[in-house]
């Protein structure tokens, strides 16, 4: 596809074919109510399939669960709390939210997925609609869906409990309202910021590497206040993000402040977190690994994009969106801490640029059905294999609590299973769980032990949980 673009591009006769793509009219795909029917069925049964079965990886989902059902059970908000004890790694919206599905149909694996899966679909959507303002061809359309509904690194990790698909959805429909047309431009950067400030509190004020599109979206349609209206927008998610430091410091003090300067900014820029990757190509190879048709678009199209912008003295909307992903990407290699849940909030930055960059290059619509066609098989081929359809990631140790449970249906642990994961399975088995006390104040770095109730409790234990 990229040689196609770069050699199409380079026509001699190219700057008279250029128009707007607010402006470029295709042809639709003959059947497209089926075609239509087809892509959202899928998406329905891709994103829901079995998201409540299998078990829950063993770190992160887990910590997910158990934040979400202590904020449904005790009165700290909007402090976190792990094990009964502050925990000051991440804001609390988004455990908010996992709280209330888990006050309706209880703490389960679908309740812990389905804030993240709900979140994955309106990100989805919104890109869906940014590709509809700028493109009128209905195969570039559908293809902005593909691209994210056929990358397994996307859906693996969506239909987890994380915070990512939480980050993408606040930045896309921030970037959506910045280029709609019917919104009164005064009310523009509150809507954004409030978006923002969403996404803020749900992970981290990483969400305004989105401030980029936004910017040079609104530009495009008001080149006078364009400015005014960005700081305004950000000014107003920081205010929302600083109202929550404010409140914690207030009622934690040095030790809130401590710990999250720490944790968030020194080791994970400058000294690195135990258990995450350190290698400098981390991410490429990530990348060329679950998402290969993704990166090679990737690689070819940055020097389309480049020599676009040269032509024609200004960023397009394509490039935009390819710039910030670009920035971010590299911006992430020279991290002293990298995981791939880092990656998945910037796939839809790809969603957009791809679709976008074909619709400049103004072919005819027979032959980008043909690109479409051809770039999703490869992109479905790629994604059978890898994409993992029952969500089991702690088999083992879930059979292993469900074994001692049978011995001891009173006090139990496992012997090395993470303090969180074996805190979950006590909740959904209705079992009173004893941790040692280093468990309490610092789960990361212990595991739980076993000791049948029968058994004399060991000294430097007690009973963390009592949910029989």
């Amino acid at each position: 596809m990229g040689i196609l673009i770069y050699c199409r591009a380079s026509l001699p006769h190219y700057h008279t074919m250029q128009k707007t793509l607010a402006t470029v009219h295709f042809l639709p795909l003959p059947y497209k109510p089926f075609i239509t029917a087809s892509v959202v069925i899928a998406a329905c049964l891709l994103y829901f399939m079995h998201a409540g079965d299998g078990s829950l990886k063993a770190w992160d989902e887990a910590l997910t669960a158990i934040r979400s059902y202590e904020m449904a059970t005790n009165n700290l908000f909007p402090t976190t709390t792990m094990l009964g004890q502050p925990d000051f790694n991440k804001p609390p919206l988004y455990y908010l939210l996992t709280s209330f599905v888990i006050d309706a149909i209880g703490i389960n694996n679908l309740s812990v997925r389905l804030v993240s899966i709900v979140m994955a679909i309106l990100t989805q959507i919104f890109i869906f609609k940014i590709v509809c303002n700028h493109t009128k061809c209905y195969s570039l359309r559908l293809f902005s869906v593909t691209l994210l509904l056929f990358n397994a690194h996307w859906m693996d990790h969506v239909r987890m409990g994380l915070l990512e698909s939480g980050v993408a959805m606040s930045m896309f429909s921030a970037i959506y309202v910045a280029g709609h047309n019917t919104l009164r431009t005064k009310m523009k950067p509150f809507y954004i910021g409030v978006l923002l400030g969403f996404g803020c509190l749900v992970k981290q004020p990483g969400v305004l590497l989105a401030l980029l599109p936004i910017a040079l979206t609104m530009r495009e349609h008001n080149r006078n206040t364009w400015i005014a209206s960005t700081i305004r927008a950000a000014a107003i998610a920081l205010a929302i993000y600083f109202a929550w430091l404010g409140h914690q410091m207030l009622m934690w003090g040095d030790k809130f402040f401590d710990y999250y300067i720490d944790y968030n900014v020194i080791k994970r820029f400058g000294e690195g977190i135990e258990g995450h990757a350190t290698k400098i190509s981390y991410y490429v190879d990530r990348l060329f690994m679950k998402a290969p048709v993704t990166g090679v678009l990737f690689f070819i199209s940055l020097p389309w994009c480049l020599r676009d912008f040269l032509k024609s003295k200004r960023l397009n909307t394509p490039c935009i969106f390819l710039l910030t992903y670009t920035i971010v990407f590299i911006t992430l290699h020279f991290l002293a801490s990298k995981r791939e849940p880092y990656l998945i909030s910037l796939y839809p930055f790809l969603a957009l640029a791809f679709p976008l960059s074909i619709a400049r290059c103004n072919l005819s619509p027979r032959v980008i059905s043909y690109i479409v066609i051809f770039l999703t098989s490869a992109q479905i081929a790629f994604f059978i294999p890898r994409f993992d359809v029952v969500p089991d990631y702690s088999r083992n140790e879930k059979e292993a609590f469900s074994a001692a449970k049978q011995i001891s249906p009173d006090v139990i642990g496992i012997e090395g299973m993470q303090a969180p994961l074996a805190a979950y399975y006590g909740f959904t088995m209705h079992t009173r769980i004893t941790l040692k006390n280093e468990c309490i104040s610092n789960s990361r770095n212990c595991n739980a032990i076993i000791f049948p109730s029968k058994q004399p409790q060991p000294e430097g234990f007690e009973n963390a949980f009592n949910n029989s």
